[in-house]
């Protein structure tokens, strides 16, 4: 079984000026004393007391079906709880490029908003001008579509994706040039260059060059989390509330210009992309099963010290959890159909 880790990090200290300026939730970064590497806490809404723990089961669950999951696990400051993430990038080299800002550098058609609307056509589009790695970032984004449409997550907005990228110059090819010292001279002006210019932010976008698809990453606008305690029941009671739930979510991703449900979309994803698509779906479907689904769940805050039990997941909440996992899981079982 995959375990949810338990941190109490009120004694870590606080890394303000590596705080992140995005997400709607409070987000601080703490450096680890253990190995010295940089951990993300975020809390849930105010509006929304499980989301942390919508977050951390979304993150297993995602490890669990063989993608590329970013983990989530719980953690306590001073009191508060909260979910916690160890960062993506290591190094001052290496910056996060958000969906949004690749988007505005690749597709001509899209738009800078308070809430920027963009496609799959428009990933795929980005994809495809990746020339040596195209099939692997389109790969890592069907994940995205099928991971989103099990869990439910109708928040995939291009901020919640991104790549890492690590600035370059281009050095030119110096084979004709003989003289060795001649030839190192010329690649230390372009070395000190580059340093001076990426510290000054002065390089252009375009001399990004992408190294990695990161993984997928907050995810917790899910399972549920908005309704409300006293309204479970009424869920848990009507099978048809349920699927009426399930099907009304839609994905932040549009098919062409059509905002269209979660299971919508990857249906068509799944059926104009059947070649890579297939066995994406199949390692979830394979690795997912109702059993694992349940004792992720129920045992999901079971490393909670028993001080903190007020902080546990209400039984009840898990079980609408599970059943919206499960309702879900059969409906991805339908794609291929």
């Amino acid at each position: 079984m995959i375990q949810n880790t338990f941190y109490d990090i009120s004694k870590w200290k606080e890394q303000e000026h590596k705080k992140p300026s995005r997400g709607s939730r409070p987000n601080s970064v703490f450096l680890n004393p253990n190995n010295e590497k940089l951990y993300y806490f975020k809390q849930s809404n105010a509006n929304y007391p499980s989301e942390i723990w919508c977050e951390i089961i979304a993150g297993k669950l995602g490890q669990l079906a063989g993608y590329n999951v970013l983990d989530y696990n719980v953690a306590i400051k001073d009191g508060v709880i909260g979910c916690l993430s160890e960062s993506m990038i290591n190094g001052d080299d290496i910056e996060i490029l958000h969906g949004v800002e690749i988007l505005e550098d690749f597709v001509e058609t899209f738009e800078i908003t308070d809430k920027p609307i963009y496609s799959f056509q428009d990933v795929k589009l980005i994809c495809n001008q990746q020339v040596e790695r195209e099939k692997e970032f389109l790969l890592k984004f069907i994940e995205i579509i099928f991971f989103d449409a099990l869990i439910g997550n109708t928040d995939r907005h291009s901020e919640n994706w991104a790549f890492s990228s690590r600035v370059y110059i281009e050095i030119p090819k110096l084979e004709h040039i003989e003289n060795f010292w001649k030839r190192f001279a010329i690649q230390a002006v372009y070395g000190i260059a580059l340093i001076a210019l990426s510290n000054d932010n002065l390089l252009p976008k375009k001399n990004f060059r992408w190294l990695e698809f990161l993984p997928i990453y907050d995810s917790g606008s899910c399972l549920g989390r908005e309704i409300q305690e006293e309204k479970i029941d009424n869920y848990l009671l009507n099978p048809n509330k349920i699927t009426k739930y399930i099907n009304k979510g839609k994905s932040e991703i549009q098919w062409e210009s059509e905002k269209i449900s979660l299971f919508d979309i990857a249906q068509k994803v799944y059926k104009s992309n059947k070649k890579i698509a297939q066995p994406l779906l199949t390692k979830l479907l394979s690795n997912i099963s109702n059993s694992n689904i349940e004792l992720l769940v129920n045992n999901i805050d079971n490393t909670l010290p028993k001080e903190y039990n007020q902080f546990a997941l209400p039984l009840k909440r898990k079980q609408l959890i599970i059943t919206l996992l499960q309702k879900r899981l059969e409906r991805l079982k339908k794609l291929p159909l």
